[in-house]
């Protein structure tokens, strides 16, 4: 990988396929062998911070991890979205699946994704899981009675 420069239009592409589905928050790269992060940020400057990392390093592992959120109800209830992609020269970033987990409910999901159209939208992740009942707040002791004036 001599030239950065060309690869460019791969980016622009893959980074306007997940904004199509709804991913528009930062991210996190991460080496899916290391699993420490790589750089955090906006999509187009993770890639591109990749493919310099990837110039950089003589292996043929080029195999990452970008994990993003989707949130729910508030911070503390989430549905972490993370991609497994790897890049080719020839055919720029495929996705190999994606893993969704949810804290509430704590569930963990995998999806294969054979092309773009396979990955679900930021709101499709969320109808997948379970929706909090009125009483599940009561359960977890969030439940205070408010009394009317």
């Amino acid at each position: 990988m001599e030239n950065i420069d060309e690869y460019r239009d791969y980016i622009r592409m893959f980074a306007s396929v997940l904004h199509n589905k709804g991913y528009l928050g930062d991210f996190v790269l991460t080496k899916s062998d290391l699993m420490r992060p790589l750089h955090e940020g906006l999509l187009h400057n993770c890639l591109k911070a990749y493919l310099n990392h990837l110039s950089g390093t003589p292996g043929k592992d080029n195999s990452i991890m970008l994990q993003t959120y989707a949130q729910y109800l508030s911070p503390t209830d989430f549905k972490q979205c993370s991609f497994h992609i790897y890049f080719l020269p020839e055919k720029g970033f495929v996705i190999d699946r994606m893993e969704v987990h949810s804290r509430h409910p704590d569930q963990h999901q995998r999806i294969a994704v054979r092309n773009f159209n396979d990955i679900p939208g930021k709101n499709a992740v969320l109808g997948r899981f379970r929706k909090p009942r009125p009483w599940d707040r009561m359960m977890r002791g969030d439940f205070s009675l408010k009394r009317r004036k």
